[in-house]
């Protein structure tokens, strides 16, 4: 919300509640109430991108290691298929 704060500055502040126990949290001051909300809207908007880029990136680094090992087993499982193979052609 704006409330007026000593000389002439109006604050503006955007709560916002996400998932789980994370918030994001932007306050702003400015002589124009209008423009206070407006700087707490792009603030926000842009704190949320960030989120949203963090959490995506967090995201892909674990699919990423998910793949690689899965990748580590597949080859693993090939190789030992490979020895059995070997070991029952000697045989």
């Amino acid at each position: 919300g704006g409330q007026k704060k000593g000389d002439d500055l109006f604050m503006a502040e955007i709560q916002l509640h996400l998932p789980g126990t994370e918030r994001i949290v932007v306050r702003v001051e400015e002589a124009n109430v209008h423009a206070a909300i407006d700087k707490a809207r792009i603030e926000m908007k842009n704190r949320l991108s960030r989120h949203k880029g963090k959490k995506r990136s967090k995201f892909l680094r674990g699919a990423s290691a998910w793949k690689q090992l899965t990748r580590i087993n597949f080859l693993a499982r090939r190789r030992n298929n490979q020895k059995q193979e070997q070991s029952f052609n000697d045989e």
